[in-house]
């Protein structure tokens, strides 16, 4: 009922996006500078709820941060600023800055604003608005209108920043009143720490049943009983049934800090947040934040699904899709976690990488790749990922073919479609961190890359990895192997293990590409498939081919089409392609019996 009726949600808010309803929506930001992100690297934002996933310091919360600081009068200083240790270096002509492109409904138009920090050389981290400039890839001002002229500076040399209230929640570091005190609040003694814990409880306890702010100079700046439609929802995500909840914000127990405490009724219970979970508190907090928001609202999340249990976070997923299609936010989500990103449309999914150059997006995000990412594969399966939909259909026919069904059982096949590229370079490296449950299969126009991992690195001088290292970087197409990792020890590392995980678990077809298969089989005498070719004329080639035969060229018709193709191919002894395709089955297959826990 909850699967169905996220469905009906993600549907019905995709119909209010199509139409042009969400406005002041932020649809891409793009990096000149900014981090460890790679020059000009550009994330957009193709549905109302973002979910990011990426590595740990892979510049998740750094997209919330740019975010925080967009809207007018809000700054990015509040999350990064210059310390002695961690300097802010703003040179004068590549400051750090971000641009983003922003929908205004009353004009129909997508604008772009920019911010820009270390103008100031007394405060080298503020963040200012900035004009467009070409060289950062904007477009140039239009000529300003009367429509347009409340939208731009008085001065007319920029579009004025977007005007959103926001909300932002880390679950990662909010602490109740009570785990702040136990935790953070020195004492000698442990009875000492209880006798000043009961004393101040009791004065707690009196300003609530009072409704008061004050106790002996012990303040509760905040001191209320949560209205009924958010306690719904909290009950709701949480799977409880509370009666009621009464929420402070206050300085009893750290008189230097204020801290949230609640305090929840049931019909048989009234207990605080000491003994609750941390994910209610967590829950109460991110709901009375959303209830604050305005409509076209912003809001992020930094990890929500902390102390959340999965059933928890499908309702809470729930709950924000819900509220997206009725006040219009944006909500934009740094997260570990699979279910969000399985229960949440792969529109909604951006997947962050490290490269060399620095991080960048995956250009063709899926969810298959994310769950990858987190580490989530499916148990006792192997996952065999194909650089495109066509090598795909190729490995499925293959094995479905010469695959006991054992094997066939223990594989999952997927399209990549993200190129050899990113295959071997960020995929190759998350993976092999993760374990060895994924073959990775590419074109076999790929195989002086694979002479390179089929070498024994231990019987590589060093000289000679940095050296692999610098033509793998070289190579076309590239291939980065060490991240943003400029520690040449840890490149050897690297290396390393990377040729020795892409000796097991990567594969090369025996056609520079699958086109070429494709026309050995549907145009033997074409002279391609006599003289060979490149990848690139490969492709066109059986492009032309198909549209000449009135055959429908796009990926699915392909895929489906060379299956068909393959049908003598795969069982007659006789003919051209049977062995090499047979070749290939058997080691896939034992790939597949190499992978630890597989047959």
């Amino acid at each position: 009922m909850v699967d169905e009726n996220i469905k009906k949600l993600a549907n019905q808010i995709q119909s209010i996006f199509d139409n042009k309803q969400f406005d002041k929506f932020i649809h891409d930001i793009t990096f000149p500078r900014f981090k460890k992100f790679s020059a000009f690297a550009r994330l957009e934002f193709r549905f109302p709820i973002t979910i990011i996933v990426g590595p740990n310091g892979g510049g998740k919360s750094s997209v919330l941060h740019a975010l925080w600081g967009m809207p007018e009068r809000c700054t990015t200083r509040d999350f990064w600023f210059s310390t002695p240790v961690d300097p802010i270096e703003n040179g004068k002509s590549n400051p750090n800055r971000y641009w983003y492109s922003h929908y205004i409904k009353k004009i129909d138009h997508i604008a772009q604003s920019k911010k820009t920090s270390g103008r100031k050389k007394t405060a080298p981290d503020y963040w200012e608005p900035d004009e467009p400039r070409i060289k950062d890839r904007m477009n140039k001002m239009p000529p300003i209108t009367k429509s347009l002229k409340p939208y731009v500076s008085d001065s007319g040399d920029r579009w004025n920043q977007v005007e959103r209230k926001r909300a932002y929640a880390n679950s990662k570091a909010e602490s109740s009143a009570f785990d702040r005190f136990f935790n953070h609040v020195e004492f000698e003694r442990k009875a000492e720490r209880q006798k000043y814990f009961t004393k101040w409880s009791g004065g707690l306890k009196k300003t609530i049943d009072k409704s008061e702010t004050t106790y002996y100079k012990r303040n509760a700046k905040v001191n209320f009983m949560v209205k009924p439609d958010n306690l719904a929802a909290i009950n709701k995500i949480l799977g409880k049934n509370y009666n009621s909840a009464h929420y402070l914000i206050h300085n009893f127990y750290d008189k230097n800090v204020y801290s949230s405490s609640v305090i929840f009724e049931t019909s048989t219970l009234t207990y605080s947040e000491c003994f609750a979970g941390s994910g209610e508190l967590a829950v109460v907090n991110l709901v009375l934040q959303i209830s604050d928001l305005d409509e076209f609202g912003l809001l992020l999340l930094d990890e929500p699904e902390t102390s959340l249990h999965p059933g928890a976070q499908v309702r809470l997923i729930e709950y924000l899709l819900e509220v997206t299609r009725d006040k219009k936010i944006q909500v934009v989500i740094s997260t570990h976690s699979p279910t969000f990103v399985d229960y949440l449309p792969t529109a909604a999914l951006i997947i962050l990488d490290e490269t060399d150059e620095g991080i960048n997006p995956r250009s063709v995000p899926s969810k298959e790749l994310a769950f990858y990412s987190l580490g989530k594969t499916e148990k006792d399966k192997v996952i065999i990922l194909t650089e495109d939909a066509l090598i795909q259909a190729l490995v499925e026919r293959v094995i479905h073919q010469y695959a006991s069904d054992e094997v066939k059982q223990k594989i999952i096949v997927k399209a990549a479609s993200d190129g050899a590229t990113m295959m071997l370079s960020n995929h190759a490296r998350s993976y092999m961190l993760m374990g060895n449950r994924v073959i990775m299969i590419v074109d076999g126009d790929m195989n002086d890359v694979r002479d390179i991992f089929k070498a024994d690195p231990k019987s590589l001088s060093h000289q000679d990895k940095l050296s692999i290292i610098d033509v793998l970087k070289k190579h076309k197409p590239a291939v980065n192997i060490t991240g943003s990792s400029h520690d040449e020890n840890s490149k050897i590392e690297l290396l390393d293990a990377w040729m020795v995980w892409c000796n097991k678990n990567v594969l090369l077809i025996d056609y520079v590409c699958p086109e070429e298969l494709f026309i050995r089989l549907y145009d033997p005498g074409h002279q391609l498939a006599a003289l060979g070719g490149s990848n690139g004329e490969f492709k066109s080639a059986l492009k032309s081919i198909l549209e000449m035969n009135g055959e429908d060229s796009d990926p699915k018709a392909q895929s489906t089409l060379l299956k068909s193709s393959m049908r003598l191919a795969l069982t007659s002894k006789d003919h051209p392609e049977f062995a090499r395709l047979k070749a290939f089955a058997e080691r896939i297959v034992l790939a597949v019996s190499q992978i630890d826990g597989a047959p």
